[in-house]
């Protein structure tokens, strides 16, 4: 299958950890901006206005590499101008390969972003006197320490418990390929019939999936007289086998 994509696109190193994008507060940020000419003359002249997060310190942007002939402006509001003047670039139609371009830089944070903090940046690009082409939006977060949550699991008998409190779950039968158990949404889980037990643990946009556990006691019911009952263990095959006496 052949999927249609965008050109004209943003990019970030580190992307960061999950869907938030988590990073460090002394991360360095890599910044792409990719383009190409898809109209049907070449682009003579293509400029990118690219407005930084006020989380960013704009001192700190370094170019690291450009396709082509550049200069950058900074304008205020903590906006950067990629001026790639007489460029000519060739449209994609004439010449697929050399109608491409782009520019990589790099910038910290500032120092005074805190835990929480929301990093989103996108550029607009513009073609000569084209209304101009806006890229994807990019997200990164800063966070201190490991915003996984634990992936411990309690278990009493044939119930099992989650550590991890205020948290969303979902648990999954690990012997149907990690299927989900319709309804089990709560933090803890009583199994119905015997069988391999998980949870995916999801908190603040992180997900972790935990160890599977082992439940065997199902279906056992409690027999009041002593010794009234037998339990046998299969060593070939690890099965437990119940024998009730004067049955």
């Amino acid at each position: 299958m052949v999927n249609s994509y965008d050109p004209n696109e943003k990019q970030v190193f580190p992307i960061g950890e999950c869907s938030s994008g988590y990073i460090d507060s002394s991360q360095l940020i890599t910044y792409t901006i990719r383009f190409q000419n898809i109209g049907n003359a070449d682009a003579l002249n293509i400029f990118i206005i690219d407005s930084l997060d006020n989380a960013l310190d704009l001192n700190t942007v370094r170019v690291v590499c450009n396709s082509h002939a550049m200069h950058t402006e900074i304008l205020p509001s903590n906006v950067l101008k990629f001026v790639f003047n007489n460029i000519n670039l060739p449209d994609s139609s004439t010449n697929e390969a050399l109608s491409h371009g782009y520019v990589v830089f790099q910038v910290l944070l500032d120092s005074n972003s805190v835990s929480g903090t929301m990093i989103k940046n996108n550029a607009h690009i513009y073609f000569d006197y084209n209304e101009p082409v806006n890229t994807n939006m990019v997200l990164n977060t800063v966070f201190t320490g490991n915003p996984y949550p634990s992936a411990t699991v309690l278990q009493n008998s044939t119930t099992l418990t989650a550590l991890t409190a205020g948290a969303t779950y979902q648990w999954v039968y690990c012997d149907s390929g990690y299927a989900f158990i319709p309804g089990a949404t709560n933090q803890s889980y009583t199994a119905t019939i015997n069988g391999n037990y998980a949870v995916v643990i999801s908190s603040i946009g992180c997900s972790v999936l935990s160890s599977c556990f082992n439940i065997y006691t199902v279906g056992i019911s409690n027999h009041s007289k002593e010794k009234d009952y037998i339990l046998i263990k299969d060593i070939s095959s690890g099965n437990y086998i119940l024998y009730f006496l004067n049955s």
